[in-house]
């Protein structure tokens, strides 16, 4: 189960962060 869920929470987490990271490059844009 840890070998599950450790992977697929720093998966949710980078893809956290890198969808934080685009909406932000969109702001700048607009």
């Amino acid at each position: 189960m840890t070998k599950i869920t450790i992977p697929t929470a720093l998966a949710a987490k980078f893809f956290d962060i890198s969808l934080k990271r685009s909406l932000t490059h969109l702001a700048k844009k607009t």
